[in-house]
Formats: structure tokens, sequence, C-alpha cells
């Protein structure tokens, strides 16, 4: 389909948030759209938001004090809030930007082009939240942003639930992708010249528990490393606690692995862990 509408991402947070903006303008680009950088050639804005630090939802309405002026000089502007932020205030962020057209969590953003869709026919508000997706879903359109490392996330959410942390409340629990999705997915990105690609998951040692059969972080880390053109491979973040042998021989004797632990500093006080 040939691009006849903009849209400005604006992506705030985690390197997950990127990946799924990543596929968010896939989506999006099958119904039309391509990126623009400068909000005010924008047909459509979206905000991937992050609340993993306080006052998320603050920061988030301060910011879209912006884009509220643009729509009061362009009523025909589609403003959209989706990600964290949404999944546990989606409240908040209506009463607080009635201007607001489209509110949508991390749960399911893979819906993102049927609500602009249906906000383009209707011009009605959109707001659709989805506590748990339990099922991964594979092979999503993407469009790249960086030129050298590649996104690739192959599990979401986390079951940990730990004192001093919201992941497991706006993302949900762990769901793991199938590794023929993931090898799949590493070899398109090869094969569009990309010779790095970081794996991704909230607690990334525990990939594949879930999976029936069960699978294994360090089985993929294999299975990655044999997809020729693959130069380096990094994943994050892991967690002391369930780091594994084989895995760490993994990154040991695989040759494009790279030497490095992406480590949560929290969990070394193990009162707060277990409170």
């Amino acid at each position: 389909m040939v691009a006849t509408k903009k849209v400005k991402i604006e992506t705030f947070g985690c390197q997950m948030n990127k990946s799924d903006s990543e596929k968010i303008l896939g989506l999006l680009s099958n119904i039309g759209y391509s990126s623009t950088e400068f909000p005010e050639d924008a047909d459509l804005i979206l905000i991937n938001t992050c609340s993993i630090r306080e006052h998320a939802v603050q920061r988030l309405i301060g910011h879209l004090g912006n884009f509220k002026r643009m729509k009061q000089f362009n009523p025909n502007l589609i403003i959209g809030v989706g990600g964290c932020v949404p999944q546990h205030e989606k409240e908040n962020i209506r009463k607080k930007a009635p201007f607001v057209d489209i509110v949508f969590g991390s749960q399911n953003f893979n819906k993102i082009h049927e609500m602009v869709q249906r906000f383009e026919d209707n011009r009605r508000p959109i707001e659709e939240i989805v506590k748990q997706a339990d099922v991964y879903e594979n092979d999503m359109p993407l469009v790249r942003d960086g030129k050298f490392n590649a996104w690739i996330t192959i599990m979401n959410g986390c079951s940990r639930y730990c004192t001093f942390c919201i992941v497991p409340y706006v993302r949900g629990n762990e769901v793991s992708r199938t590794q023929e999705s993931i090898i799949r997915e590493v070899e398109d990105a090869v094969a569009a010249g990309y010779k790095e690609v970081t794996l991704l998951g909230q607690i990334i040692d525990l990939y594949g528990r879930d999976l029936k059969p069960r699978a294994t972080l360090d089985d993929l880390l294999y299975k990655v490393s044999a997809v020729k053109g693959v130069e380096r491979i990094r994943f994050l973040t892991s967690h002391p606690k369930y780091m594994s042998k084989s895995m760490v021989d993994a990154v040991a004797e695989l040759p494009n692995a790279c030497e490095y632990f992406h480590l949560p500093l929290q969990s070394g006080n193990d009162q707060i862990l277990e409170s």
C-alpha cells in the first residue's frame, strides 16, 4: 500500500517499548501510514508510554499539552496513548486529557491499526485495554528504527511480582514466543542487513518455561548463533536468581555471543525481594 498519511510515534522507556513501537509502525504501514520525525507533519501522533518510574501520568499529561495545542489548530489530528501507563491509569488519561482519541495498552498494541481505522470511520473515542495476552502473537509486521542492531522480543511479561516493581501489572504474566518465529525474525533481520541482534525479555532467563514443549534460553542462543550472518548476539534483562550454568556456558562457547550480562541492581536486597 502506498503511504499517504504520516504518523509520529514517540517512545518512552525501555528497549521493549522501542521494539513494540517498531511493530506499531509496521501495522500502521499496512493501512497507509509512514513515519515522520515532525509532529506538525503528522496525521496521527502516538505516544508509547512507560510507567516504571514515579509520576508517569503527570509527565505524560504535561507532554500531551504540546499536542493539545496542535489539535486545536488541526481538529483532524488523531492523538493516541498506548503502552504501560494506560494499563493501570486509563481513567486518568482521558479524564485529564479528554482530547486524546485512542487509548490502548501494552497487551493489545497489535490491534492499533484496527483502532485507528475505526476512529477514522466514526471519529468516536476508543479506549481498549487487555489485562493479559495468553498467547504471544508471532510474526507481526515491523519497521525497524535502528541501523545496526535489531531488537527481537522473545517473551513478554513477568510473573514474579516483586514489591517495588509495577511491571507484572502493566505487562502481564510471562508469555514466551515460539523459537521458530524468533528464528524467522532473526533471518529476516540478517536479510535486511543487520549484523547484531538483541533478544528482549523482562526476565529473559525464564524464556520458554511456559512453552510446550518447554524451551530454554541457552538452546535458543545456540539456534540464533547458527543463523548465517549474525555477528553479535546480546540479550536482556537477566536476573541472578534464574541464570543457569548452561546459559553462561552458551555465552562462553558461542563465538558471536557478546560476553555481557544486563542485571538489575534491585536484586541485591533480599529483604525487599522477600517482603
